[in-house]
């Protein structure tokens, strides 16, 4: 009989254990399996098996030997692979450090699953994982210490990872390492690295939202020596409301790699994670036609609901009904800041796993000019741009926002007539005549009619002109030398009488 060669037999064992994680392991024991291996435990079955499996062709092809078997350990015992979670390390009030070496291992922080973040890839954990216990009343104080070896240094240093504190409230003890805890922290807490106070906005969230808070950067307040120790310390007071089991955190120190927003966008256009054109127009009609409303076309805005700036690489979810895009940097940006991962139209959740470019939209883009902001969709997924009119289009000559300027003439003649106060000495014609002169230079003023008056309305007869027969006597003509009112106005003049004495006749 013949024997086979090791690298036969090397690859037997290979596909043997490609097919126990094909048709074996469920979907929680292909996360813990990853978690071990340091690799990203999110997405859907399918995803998570050939994450594993690019693992197990990736060891062998290398001739990880080593590596290969302990993987191969547990995969085939993933639930057993778990060390129990270390006794909490409370100090109290008091200033001595708890002993927790540093791990190279994934051991300690398998107790600990938070929810998987594409901006964070956790390398290692720095530290053993290491209970909060309730506090009902009073302040506590729990520390752990760290000493960075040469590899974590390196990574660091050449590589930009980073130090990050993850802190998350366990429900029970019992669930810890099975649940996946959200990033959060005691409402009243404190933490220092060195005796350096973390920002206290590091350690919160969005109000009500569970999830929304980052781990905090400590990376900047370590010693980066091999000799240095690094203490943290974190304080904190009032961790429990209804019952002690109410808020029980635990933390850890993670070494991880940073992705950047930049990098998940192209990310997304490497996969071609996209919605055919076709697809969304297919779909657009579909809806339509099972809807018992009788469909209309709508506008489409090409704004981004986020940053209201018109959409760049336009995204939604695969399961948003509508075809309303944002914009793939603001929303990761956004979530970056504030992980919250909901649509910003219909507030359904949309994790970075879910994400696809709108090809449709895409498309609409492309076709039209940046200054264009929105589009009409009809209901069979045809479009035109929008009618766009600024508002001074629609500000005709009969507009409310500006009113006409009617001049009404008067055709009625101007009376003219003289008054006692205006009968006067040379001197007063004088200055009658320089005061016309002055007003004739300027625009004459407008006359004011009385809209209200009737037509019926005849003025009375006006009196007689008498004459003034003072000594200084005038010229008849009382139109020279003075102002005369411009007739739109009634007045009523009672002359004094003046009686004839004997001197006024004397020539």
């Amino acid at each position: 009989m013949a024997t086979q060669t090791p690298n036969a037999r090397e690859g037997l064992s290979t596909a043997a254990l490609i097919n126990y994680v094909q048709q074996k392991l469920i979907v929680r024991q292909l996360q813990l399996v990853l978690k071990s291996s340091g690799l990203p435990s999110s997405g859907v079955k399918k995803t998570l098996q050939d994450r594993l499996i690019d693992r197990i062709l990736e060891l062998s092809r290398n001739n990880e030997v080593e590596a290969l078997e302990k993987l191969r350990g547990i995969i085939y015992r993933p639930d057993s692979s778990l060390p129990p979670l270390p006794l909490p390390q409370v100090v109290g009030r008091s200033n001595d450090y708890g002993s927790s070496p540093t791990t190279n291992g994934f051991g300690s922080m398998d107790r600990l699953h938070f929810k998987p973040s594409p901006f964070y890839t956790i390398l290692e954990p720095l530290c053993a994982a290491t209970q909060v216990p309730v506090m009902n009343h009073h302040r506590n104080t729990v520390k752990t210490r760290i000493t960075l070896n040469e590899q974590q240094l390196n990574a660091i240093i050449t590589k930009g990872a980073k130090v990050m504190l993850y802190c998350g409230q366990i429900e029970a003890p019992t669930l810890v390492g099975v649940t996946k805890l959200d990033i959060g922290f005691p409402q009243q807490v404190e933490v220092k690295v060195n005796e350096q106070i973390v920002p206290a906005s590091q350690l919160k969230g969005l109000k009500n939202k569970p999830g929304s808070t980052r781990p905090p950067d400590i990376t900047q307040m370590l010693h980066k020596s091999l000799t240095h120790t690094n203490d943290i310390a974190i304080t904190y007071a009032l961790t429990t409301k209804a019952s002690p089991t109410t808020e029980k955190y635990a933390f850890v120190l993670n070494l991880v790699n940073v992705i950047s927003a930049e990098k998940l966008v192209q990310d997304l256009k490497k996969h071609n994670h996209r919605i055919s054109k076709q697809s969304v127009i297919d779909d657009m009609v579909k809806r339509n036609e099972d809807s018992e409303l009788m469909a209309t076309s709508s506008v489409m805005s090409l704004k981004c609901p986020l940053s209201t700036l018109r959409i760049e690489i336009p995204v939604r979810s695969r399961v948003c009904t509508h075809v309303q895009c944002f914009d793939a940097m603001s929303y990761l940006l956004l979530q970056q800041q504030a992980p919250t991962w909901q649509c910003p139209t219909c507030n359904k959740p949309v994790p970075y796993e879910m994400l696809v470019i709108d090809s449709y939209v895409q498309a609409i883009l492309d076709s039209t000019p940046k200054s264009v902001d929105s589009v009409t969709v009809d209901p069979d997924g045809n479009w035109s741009v929008a009618s766009q009119r600024s508002p001074s289009a629609d500000l005709g000559p009969n507009s409310d926002e500006e009113e006409d300027v009617v001049e009404i003439q008067d055709s009625r003649p101007v009376r003219k007539f003289d008054t006692p106060s205006q009968v006067g000495t040379p001197n007063n014609r004088g200055n009658s005549q320089d005061t016309t002169h002055r007003s004739s230079s300027k625009r004459p003023m407008s006359q004011v009619i009385d809209l209200t008056l009737s037509d019926d309305d005849d003025e009375p007869p006006r009196p007689a002109k008498r004459h003034n027969t003072s000594t200084q006597t005038q010229p008849h003509n009382g139109n020279n030398g003075h102002n005369g009112y411009n007739g739109y106005q009634r007045v009523s003049l009672t002359l004094p009488h003046i009686g004839r004495t004997s001197d006024s006749v004397k020539h």
